[in-house]
């Protein structure tokens, strides 16, 4: 049995017992693999995926993670050919008169108008992978994203977390 097989089986048992939950497979460590039951940043689905992974036998050579841990600040990836790297990415918080506690950013990106869709879903992908999915869905209110024109005074986006860490504190 090939390996693109097995994921569509899993994928398909996984469906069977919740269609909102997806998973991610990958090794770190060239060792161990990671089987990442996520939700796909859907707060209501969280509970789910930890009793799914609760409930997960022990598999030797295998971790099974409920929702994405932060894996890092600078990465570069290709999202549906949406090329990406970290290090030109960057981000500004956005105020909210309405919710002043509300956390909201714009993402600063490299794209062309007709992938707008493919690119904010590549800004939320950013933030989950550096964050997490978690502490994304349950900290971040609101994400925009803007074209790079060279004249923005963004943050550098693998500075996110200490901006997260200083909202949360009250900018202490």
């Amino acid at each position: 049995m090939d390996l693109e097989k097995s994921f569509d089986e899993l994928l398909e048992h996984l469906h069977e017992y919740n269609e909102h939950l997806f998973f991610e497979a990958g090794s770190t460590d060239g060792e161990t693999m990671d089987l990442i039951i996520t939700a796909c940043g859907d707060k209501a689905y969280f509970g789910e995926a930890y009793r799914l992974v609760e409930a997960a036998p022990e598999i030797a050579g295998w971790n099974v993670i409920a929702l994405k841990p932060p894996m890092g600040r600078y990465f570069k990836t290709d999202y549906y050919g949406i090329y990406l790297d970290t290090e030109k990415i960057g981000f500004v918080p956005l105020d909210n008169s309405e919710d002043p506690h509300a956390i909201g950013i714009r993402v600063f990106m490299d794209y062309d108008e007709s992938t707008y869709g493919l690119c904010y879903e590549a800004a939320i992908m950013i933030i989950n992978t550096i964050l997490g999915e978690k502490a994304t869905a349950e900290l971040i209110d609101y994400v925009e994203i803007a074209k790079i024109n060279g004249e923005e005074e963004a943050a550098p986006i693998s500075e996110l977390p200490e901006y997260i860490r200083w909202r949360i504190t009250g900018g202490r």
